[in-house]
């Protein structure tokens, strides 16, 4: 693992791996790319965005050389994607074929996906109109490039999240931000809350704009200002259409 030409990055992100799982436990390293969750990550968490290239290997222990680390390959990223094993990639070299599963989007998510518009076509006889303030609430309408944000701009994690969240209060000319742990803290169990006091959006909005997965109402500075009542002339830092503000 700590070869004399290995870049200093991988081997800080090593070290962070080892100073939380110890030394006799496998871990994945985020070997390509930026990463804000440490540049590692546990074996039974689910793995993170795939990219277009190598991008994810595994460390082990090893008796002689202390820890070794490979590449994952394509049949595990493939599983880590919720691919059928039966399903084979036979055409291309590796890199072509890690090229193909990076540019997928999970089988799992696309079957619903599929399942919603199906049961949107054969249900619905008119078009929807859109809801007024009379109506107790209101409905999702996905645009189409919803498959895109489902496979390249999909939030990769836990900690991007709440780093989404404070970017979301911060647009909102938040003065004050305040991350919040709830006990217990232990996988599975307590809560993160991002609390804040910034300014919300009108109610015609959240339905006509955030009803809308995937608007490209927020993809510029001028659209997401748009959105809400600015107070600070800030530049617009979340990129995710995660969630509304409340």
């Amino acid at each position: 693992m700590k070869k004399p030409k290995r870049a200093k990055a991988t081997l800080e992100r090593f070290e962070r791996g080892i100073a939380a799982v110890g030394k006799n436990k496998p871990f994945l390293l985020v070997y390509y790319g930026s990463d804000h969750a440490g540049g590692w990550q546990q074996l039974n968490r689910p793995l993170r965005t795939i990219t277009t290239v190598d991008r994810f290997a595994i460390v082990k222990p090893d008796p002689e050389h202390g820890h070794v680390m490979r590449m994952l390959q394509v049949p595990e990223l493939q599983a880590a994607m919720g691919m059928p094993s039966k399903m084979k990639f036979e055409a291309g070299t590796r890199r072509d074929r890690i090229r193909m599963i990076g540019n997928a989007v999970c089988p799992n998510v696309m079957r619903e996906v599929i399942k919603g518009l199906i049961r949107a076509d054969t249900t619905q006889t008119e078009i929807p109109k859109f809801p007024t303030e009379q109506d107790e609430g209101s409905r999702l309408r996905p645009r189409a490039r919803l498959l895109r944000t489902l496979g390249q701009e999909l939030i990769s994690n836990e900690v991007a999240a709440v780093i989404e969240l404070v970017k979301n209060a911060y647009d909102a000319d938040a003065t004050r931000v305040l991350v919040q742990f709830a006990s217990p803290l232990e996988i599975g169990k307590g809560k993160i809350e991002v609390l804040d006091n910034g300014h919300g959006m009108p109610l015609e909005i959240v339905r006509t704009v955030w009803m809308e997965p995937a608007t490209p109402s927020k993809r510029s500075n001028e659209g997401a200002r748009s959105l809400s009542v600015a107070i600070w002339v800030r530049r617009v830092l979340a990129a995710r259409d995660i969630a509304s503000r409340q």
